[in-house]
């Protein structure tokens, strides 16, 4: 196993940084993310660069940093976090389905962050996916 450095950089636009492929640098000329297939959502403070971070390493080994691999192929990730914790019987909507079916459902999870309604506020300077 190589030992990378603390806060180095694992996934850059969904590649390794050092991925020279057609496909990883045309998402970086894009500044594109693969998972959600729109602009990636990193920017500096004027948003005239886009990082594409998506992972880096940790004390604790690689981490995610990006949470819109979660929302990779229709939020399949959330959907199975959704099932382990709740049942496939209770129905997982996104929040734009929710409002649309709010007056028909007893019971579901609504999944809530970028993209899907908003962040969830914890606190007064801390937002969630």
């Amino acid at each position: 196993m190589v030992r990378r450095p603390n806060k180095d950089l694992i996934e850059v636009f969904g590649y390794a940084p050092d991925d020279l492929s057609r496909d990883a640098r045309s998402l970086w000329n894009l500044s594109a993310c693969p998972f959600t297939r729109n602009p990636c959502t990193k920017t500096n403070h004027d948003k005239t660069i886009r990082y594409g971070t998506c992972s880096v390493t940790s004390p604790h080994g690689d981490c995610v940093i990006c949470p819109n691999r979660m929302y990779e192929s229709d939020h399949q990730v959330i959907r199975r976090v959704s099932n382990d914790a709740f049942g496939t019987q209770v129905p997982f909507l996104m929040y734009d389905e929710y409002v649309e079916q709010r007056t028909t459902v007893d019971s579901c999870i609504v999944a809530l962050g970028q993209n899907t309604g908003r962040e969830v506020q914890v606190g007064k300077s801390l937002s969630i996916d």
